[in-house]
């Protein structure tokens, strides 16, 4: 079988020194994101939805603009 030769090939590579393949998504180095629960007003999350998929995304990426804008400590005073 040719699965079987591949098998062969490969671990005569392994053997001899070459990288093991690597096989899927690439691990990430640490966490990128961590799970929150968050209430929202009904009205704003049907909006979020109303564009589709990667509504999380968008949400995620207007917060980081608003907060990394420095318009939130101006907010607070």
């Amino acid at each position: 079988m040719a699965a079987d030769k591949d098998r062969e090939t490969h671990g005569a590579l392994v053997a001899a020194g070459a990288p093991k393949l690597q096989r899927g998504r690439p691990r990430k180095r640490g966490p990128t994101k961590v799970p929150v629960t968050i209430r929202l007003d009904i009205d704003l999350l049907e909006e979020l939805k109303s564009g589709g998929q990667g509504w999380q995304t968008r949400l995620n990426n207007a917060v980081r603009e608003w907060v990394f804008s420095g318009k939130v400590d101006e907010e607070n005073k």
